[in-house]
């Protein structure tokens, strides 16, 4: 029989989060707080099947790679014949017998190392040293402390005023657009449901005005997902010192490590995360089966 599914929900967090810990998994597709976040959206699905937990975005109509016990060629050509030929999204491994896999440049996360964030001793970081003195400079009574519930209609707004500052005129980057709107989207359903998500954030503040935050979430193991940032355009160099302090904030809790996602093709966003200088690349991979890959060469 192919795997069942229902619609997720929010009391599938525990279930989600044990699944991803016990895999080790550092991708942030698997976050559940991002898929939840989008949830209104993507109508996201679940299924327990043979050991492993089915992820579908039946929106988009992708299937997540299968999470559990490390599945064989076997197991993922036969789940994917159930399904009726399927793909297999955000694979974690590039090898499959039987598949075709495949991936874009946008595919890629960012992970960096927390504490060579939280200090920017390197000399790769000289720049943003002189762009975090900078914003002292400017800000000597500028604060920063770790957010809580309470800040969620503050970061709302911020979010809100970030967005009508970077959207583009509709017709010269449709693609962008979306992308804002979608983010905007989950953001707010997610911080609507701050507690509830355990969701973490830190925020930068001008006097008693919030200037840029970051939203945290499904930590595994050592690391941790920013799963949102948002600043206000008006304040220059308030970027760097927030990621310099949240940086510091996530160390001193422990984590070592945090995944900033995906640059999903977008080039400014590629170029932003690339000058804090990862740790490392993620790449995450689609497997096809080749007889679906050979057809649609064929068509």
């Amino acid at each position: 029989m192919p795997p069942v599914f229902r619609p997720l929900t929010l009391g599938d967090r525990d279930l989600v989060t044990s699944y991803v810990r016990a895999a080790g998994l550092a991708s942030c597709m698997y976050n559940f707080a991002q898929i939840y976040a989008n949830q209104p959206l993507y109508a996201y699905e679940l299924a327990e099947h043979d050991g492993h937990l089915f992820i579908f975005n039946a929106f988009r109509g992708k299937h997540y790679f299968p999470l559990g016990a490390a599945a064989t060629p076997e197991n993922l050509l036969n789940w994917s014949r159930q399904l009726g030929g399927v793909a297999f999204h955000y694979a974690p491994g590039a090898a499959a017998d039987g598949f075709e896999v495949s991936s874009d440049e946008g595919d890629f996360e960012y992970i960096y190392a927390t504490r060579a964030l939280a200090e920017l001793s390197d000399s790769a970081f000289r720049k943003k040293r002189n762009l975090v003195l900078a914003f002292q400079k400017v800000h000597p009574d500028a604060s920063a402390r770790a957010l809580t519930a309470q800040d969620v209609g503050a970061c709302l707004a911020l979010m809100q005023d970030w967005g009508t500052s970077r959207r583009q005129p509709d017709e010269a980057d449709a693609f962008f657009n979306e992308c804002i709107a979608i983010e905007a989207t989950g953001m707010r359903y997610a911080l609507d449901h701050f507690e509830a998500l355990q969701l973490d954030a830190f925020g930068l503040f001008v006097g008693d005005r919030l200037v840029a935050f970051d939203v945290f979430s499904g930590p595994v193991d050592s690391l941790i997902h920013v799963t949102y940032e948002k600043y206000d355009v008006t304040v220059p160099n308030c970027v760097p010192i927030l990621r310099k302090l949240a940086a510091r904030y996530l160390l001193d809790q422990g984590y070592e490590a945090f995944n900033f996602g995906r640059d999903i093709g977008l080039p400014g966003l590629r170029k932003s995360k690339r000058a804090y200088h990862p740790q490392r690349m993620l790449r995450t991979h689609t497997l096809t089966p080749l007889s679906v890959a050979r057809l649609e060469v064929n068509v």
